[in-house]
């Protein structure tokens, strides 16, 4: 009888203590979505998200064939599939609501919450006290280094990826705890969908055999060599991602160091990273590599190789939390310190996603340690407090950053007010804006810094251009050529300019040159019928208007403009045909109405004529006096 009042209170006392914990780790979950909350007010920003979500035609159109591209091609240089589906499922759910932004936004706060909850319960299954446990969660949750990871859209990959590592990682717990084979299989099939979200998730095989040395205190070596599953697929996976980045060109980046300078790049990557775990200092969505090498770069090998030989330490002396902590973090992070430098990821924050866990619960298990002493304990807790209260701000005032990309960039030329990319970008966002004479400002400021970059000679002159100062329109173009002989784009954008100045022979020339250059340029071909068409020939210029829309078969304007290229050439039932296309892509433009119905009154159909003109009237549009007269003539009114 006292047996079973005893396993009863055993019993009772684990659901206390597991009931307390879901308490707890409830608040953490509602603090964290407080943190982020201002995410949900946020916009797309034109740093990816652009080629990722809203120029991404794949992801715009969800249907199989599009799902079956998404799988088999690259954005960008990187295979992401899995995320880039998620944003297709979520454009197609949220497409015509009101709150579509904030829907993408929340999603990827609730895969953060997901994320947090797992470390939680990661850290609790790994033995660790529930103190550390919670500190080393609050600390995934809240830290400012996690914002950019959930709040900037085209990096739903990363709390995606992590939702897939930490739960692999769970399920193998599970399996060391019961040695049941399902939960293997269940890590297993993790992990080859988590490769899908995000290239980063090779390391996993890494992060288990550490997992296994720290419950069991295995052997690295065999441990590795019992996972040789997870290792074979991260292989090949891995291969692709050097292979999708060799053929976009990725690797090279943006700027070019020697071998021998990357290694310092790296180390002092590391150790920013580091420090930036405790001191979160001068966030920020881009740091642009250095123009030179710093003494710093140089000095930082010394606290790498001290970090390492810190590891190796604990390793010796099975200190195994420290081991661990460190050695977590030093594999999840070393592939991405840019040491092969790909693309803007210098000192990003998004890389630590992961990676910080290491460090989080080595700083989790310290501080428990720390409050284990009465006369500390506190000073430690107070301390933990101010340290959650700052960070927490810090997190909810950089979330605000990534409203726009106005404010995004804004915000990065506070710090690097030297770098061409962020003017050049939060010019693109003042243009499409229609905030003219701020993008003008942005681009000259680029120029200013870049001379020899023909691209913002060439944004430049289009403002310019659409401002009708046409002189300065050319000039900006003559530059760029100077500075970019061949490229197709900015000799028929040059023609353009020509052409409205009236100097048709040099557009022709122009133009002629770019299409050799690039046949599917669609505005060569479109510049080039206006031509023909000054130079009265039309058949020339109807030969290019279908070249055009081979290439963009759903132009209205364009269906419009070859309809009354054939009323010139006298070719009235293929004009019709034109006209029906426009109007089947664009039923609100009364113009369409009004030229199809003079194609129907030239073939003697005047009832369809009527039918067109009275809906060109209720779209606001009135024949030309000669159209008028001409209908006078016949006596038809409508």
């Amino acid at each position: 009888m006292s047996r079973k009042r005893k396993q009863g209170r055993k019993r009772q006392k684990k659901r206390s203590r597991g009931s307390i914990n879901w308490w707890r780790i409830g608040l953490v979950l509602i603090f964290t979505f407080i943190v982020f909350y201002p995410s949900l007010q946020n916009e797309f920003v034109n740093w990816d998200d652009d080629r990722n979500l809203y120029q991404n035609e794949a992801v715009l159109n969800l249907s199989w064939e599009n799902v079956v591209e998404i799988f088999t091609t690259d954005v960008i240089g990187n295979y992401n599939p899995l995320s880039n589906l998620i944003l297709a499922i979520e454009h197609y759910i949220f497409k015509d609501t009101a709150y579509y932004y904030s829907a993408f936004h929340l999603v990827n706060i609730l895969l953060h919450m997901l994320c947090v909850w797992l470390v939680f319960q990661l850290v609790r299954g790994m033995g660790f006290s529930t103190r550390a446990t919670l500190i080393t969660a609050t600390l995934f949750a809240i830290h400012p280094m996690r914002v950019e990871s959930v709040t900037w859209i085209t990096e739903i990959k990363d709390v995606l990826y992590g939702s897939f590592y930490f739960a692999s990682m769970l399920m193998f717990l599970k399996y060391q705890r019961t040695e049941r084979v399902k939960f293997w299989w269940g890590s297993l099939t993790l992990f080859f969908i988590g490769l899908f979200a995000k290239i980063q998730m090779v390391i996993l095989p890494v992060s288990l055999v550490l997992l296994d040395h720290y419950k069991t205190s295995a052997n690295l070596v065999r441990s590795a060599f019992k996972k040789w599953p997870f290792f074979v697929m991260s292989a090949a996976f891995g291969l692709l991602g050097i292979w999708i980045l060799q053929t976009q060109g990725s690797l090279e980046g943006n700027t070019t160091y020697p071998i021998f300078q990357r290694i310092f790049i790296g180390s002092y990557s590391f150790c920013v990273y580091v420090i930036k775990s405790i001191v979160p200092y001068r966030l920020s969505p881009l740091y642009p590599y250095p123009i030179q090498l710093s003494i710093y770069h140089y000095l930082s090998i010394i606290p790498f190789l001290f970090y390492i030989a810190v590891m190796y330490w604990a390793w010796l002396k099975e200190r195994k939390v420290i081991f661990f902590g460190t050695a977590f973090f030093f594999f999840n992070i070393i592939m991405l310190l840019q040491i092969l430098g790909a693309g803007q990821g210098y000192l990003a924050d998004r890389f630590t996603y992961v990676a910080y866990l290491g460090l989080f619960l080595i700083y989790g298990h310290l501080l428990d340690k720390a409050m284990s002493f009465k006369r500390y304990r506190w000073l430690v807790l107070s301390g933990c407090i101010i340290i959650a209260g700052i960070y927490s701000y810090m997190s909810f005032q950089q979330t605000k950053i990534w409203k726009n990309s106005g404010t995004l960039w804004t915000h990065v030329l506070k710090y690097y007010d030297n770098s061409t990319l962020p003017y050049g970008n939060r010019a693109n966002y003042y243009r499409d804006e229609g905030l003219i004479d701020k993008a003008l400002a942005d681009y000259s400021s680029s120029i200013r810094l870049k001379p020899n970059n023909p691209k913002p000679y060439n944004s430049r002159a289009k403002l310019y251009f659409a401002k009708n100062e046409d002189e300065k329109a050319l000039q900006d173009y003559i530059r760029a050529i100077e500075l970019d002989p061949d490229n197709p784009e900015y000799l028929i954008n040059r023609g353009a300019a020509y052409a409205k100045l009236g100097k048709w022979n040099e557009a022709l020339e122009d133009i002629n040159r770019g299409l050799e250059i690039n046949p599917e340029n669609e505005n060569g071909y479109l510049n080039r019928s206006l031509i023909y068409q000054y130079y009265g020939r039309p058949e020339l210029a109807l030969k290019d208007l279908n070249a055009y829309l081979g290439l963009n078969p759903l132009d209205d304007r364009i269906w419009h403009e070859k309809g009354r290229t054939h009323q010139i050439l006298g070719n009235n039932e293929a004009a019709l045909q034109a006209f029906n296309r426009a109007i089947q892509i664009n039923q609100q433009q009364g113009r369409y109405f009004l030229e199809r119905s003079k194609s129907y009154f030239a073939m003697g159909k005047f009832d369809m004529c009527k039918r067109d003109l009275k809906q060109a009237r209720r779209l606001g549009v009135t024949p030309d006096d000669n159209y008028q007269a001409a209908l006078n003539a016949q006596q038809i009114k409508y």
